[in-house]
C-alpha cells in the first residue's frame, strides 16, 4: 500500500490547488501591507473626532 501526499503533481496547477495559493498570497499581502483604506477601524472611526490630546500635540508640533 502506497500513500502519497501529492498523487497528481507537486505544483498547485497540477493538483487543483489554485484557490489555496490565491488565499495564501492574499493573506501574505495583507500581512505585509496592512488593510489600508478597507480597515474596519478606519470605517468605524469616520464619524468620530480625534481625542483632544492628540489634536493639541499635533498643533504644538506644527507651531514648533
Amino acid at each position: 500500500m502506497s500513500v502519497v501526499h501529492q498523487p497528481t503533481g507537486l505544483l498547485p496547477i497540477e493538483n487543483s490547488g489554485e484557490p489555496s495559493v490565491l488565499y495564501a498570497w492574499i493573506f501574505l499581502l495583507l500581512a505585509a501591507f496592512g488593510p489600508g483604506p478597507w480597515a474596519l477601524e478606519r470605517l468605524l472611526s469616520t464619524g468620530r473626532q480625534e481625542p483632544q490630546s492628540v489634536a493639541v500635540a499635533d498643533q504644538a508640533a506644527a507651531n514648533a
